[in-house]
């Protein structure tokens, strides 16, 4: 009998387990059966992977049962909160231990890289890992859901120029609550109580974005030792040092902007075309069809231009139909940025742009990668899929710009800590000039000995800015043959310029010195003995 007993103690164990969660999904389901249909499949799946901040989020939907705006308001928060966090980063040596240091000790970057360039030289490697992670769906509580949805409302009710945005782009672009993967703070309500004045002055929407602007500049301003800081700001930091890095500056102004009911975001381009780097700043939507890009806390709209771009995304708090993490399998990996799904692709707002097409990939392979060459590295811009005939179109490619095709691989070579392989970028055709006029003009990619060469002494003089050619130093002049860089000469150079004796033509070279920094090289051709960078 104790035997039985004891048996259906242990049965009943898994059914009071099922029992819960039956439950759990019924409430679930209940507290969700009001909301806009479209948001309930994503709602009932964030709920549901929130953990022990499940019932956080259903108070939010509960509160607001009675006032379909806020409930709509509070289902698009939630339905794309998942994947949204904030993210604290830090410099590790080769045991795993923090190298610990504060930015704003050193008067600029190089400062800072000169220090750790010499703890490298000292302990060995140092790379960047992630030190700790808050999940907004696990953490983030009804009482700051409530305020930040109740105060964005007073704002799309009370300001004359939400009105003209309609309630979809309010949605997207005044009511998220975040910019990027910084800590959550209350911004909303200082930007709402301390930024009145501007918006009792004027009803225009780029009149009040240019007072905002002004005013954010006084309050906070670039610095480039933030690079090295690589987490993103929260508003109490950003208001006790007053300084950070592009990406601090965007996000300062979009609290400020947004908490005034203006509909503003941040644009980027992952990797400049012509220079080292990166580069973000903000847009302000007037419309669905019409938006005008600035400089948070520097330029104001209408003031500011962006260079050459072979891509610009615009950064969302909600997840983009097909976008490359959409389509990845388990096992598949891509290039860490195009991970993400919250962008949009919105390149042809800011340059002439072609649709490339590129055939003769390998077919068994699903993806494709354009790169641009950035900090003396190929770095993936954009991606496409290869059809069964090995052919694959990418989109709106800024024109008047050198790209390279190439796969994502796992390297035979490259481990990580743990002794797993890397994944790398690898040469999949030849590179490219997509001409001014979206014309593909190819570059030689063949072995040496099979191109042409012309015996003609050539000079080297003109060099982008941040490069300067110095007498007797030594430079490396390099050639791209078969998926990497040949060294063809290395000679030193006569007062301010160097001397070539002979050259490929149609061929891509890039010029360096030793102690030259990866931001300084970069790549050019030789075209009717011209030399263009």
């Amino acid at each position: 009998m104790k035997n039985i007993q004891k048996l259906l103690v242990l049965l009943s164990i898994p059914l009071l387990i099922v029992g819960c969660t039956c439950l759990e999904i019924y409430t679930i389901k209940k507290v969700t059966s009001n909301i806009p249909d479209k948001y309930q499949e994503k709602v009932f799946d964030a709920i549901k992977s929130a953990k022990s901040n499940k019932n956080e989020l259903k108070k939010v939907l509960h509160h607001y049962k009675n006032e379909p705006k806020k409930l709509e308001a509070a289902s698009f928060l939630i339905a794309n909160m998942k994947g949204h966090k904030y993210v604290e980063f830090g410099i590790f040596d080769s045991l795993d231990n923090q190298i610990v240091y504060d930015v704003l000790d050193y008067e600029n970057y190089h400062q800072i890289t000169n220090y750790l360039d010499s703890l490298e030289t000292e302990i060995g490697e140092l790379h960047w890992d992630k030190v700790m992670e808050e999940i907004d769906i696990e953490t983030v509580s009804a009482n700051y859901l409530i305020k930040h949805i109740d105060l964005a409302y007073e704002s799309y009710n009370k300001l004359p120029w939400t009105k003209n945005l309609g309630w979809k782009t309010f949605m997207e672009f005044v009511l998220p609550y975040r910019g990027s993967s910084e800590p959550i703070s209350d911004w909303r309500t200082y930007f709402w109580e301390n930024f009145a004045s501007f918006r009792d002055s004027t009803d225009e929407p780029i009149e009040l974005a240019t007072m905002i602007n002004k005013k954010c500049r006084e309050m906070f301003t670039f610095k480039d030792v933030y690079y090295l800081h690589p987490t993103d700001l929260g508003l109490e930091e950003m208001l006790e040092t007053g300084c950070g890095r592009c990406e601090d500056m965007t996000n300062f102004t979009i609290y400020a902007m947004r908490a005034n009911g203006l509909a503003v975001t941040s644009d980027y381009t992952p990797h400049w075309p012509n220079s080292s780097n990166n580069h973000a700043w903000n847009v302000l939507i007037l419309s669905e069809k019409e938006a005008i890009p600035f400089m948070g806390a520097e330029a104001n709209p209408g003031d500011y231009s962006i260079g050459k771009v072979a891509k610009v995304y615009r950064k969302l708090f909600f997840e983009e139909d097909e976008t490359l993490a959409s389509k990845l399998n388990e096992d598949e990996k891509a290039p860490a940025w195009l991970s993400g799904k919250n962008y949009r692709d919105v390149t042809n707002q800011y340059t002439e742009t072609t649709n490339v097409r590129i055939d003769s990939l390998n077919s068994e392979k699903r993806f494709a990668y354009l790169s641009i060459f950035n900090s003396n590295k190929w770095k993936a811009i954009h991606w496409a899929e290869i059809d069964s005939t090995g052919n694959a179109i990418f989109t709106k490619m800024g024109n008047e710009i050198i790209y390279l095709p190439m796969y994502f691989v796992e390297s035979d070579t490259l481990k990580d800590k743990d002794d797993k392989p890397k994944w790398e970028l690898i040469e999949a055709n030849n590179p490219f000039l997509l001409t001014e006029n979206g014309e593909i003009k190819n570059f030689n990619n063949q072995k040496l000995e099979n191109r042409e060469k012309i015996e003609n002494k050539f000079v080297i003089k003109e060099v982008p800015k941040g490069l300067k050619i110095e007498p007797e130093k030594e430079y490396e002049f390099l050639i791209w043959e078969k998926g990497d860089w040949t060294t063809l000469i290395d000679t030193t150079a006569v007062s301010d310029s160097l001397e070539i004796d002979y050259y490929y033509p149609k061929s891509l070279y890039k010029l360096q010195h030793d102690e030259d920094d990866d931001e300084k090289v970069r790549i050019f051709t030789i075209d009717d003995e011209i030399q263009i960078w």
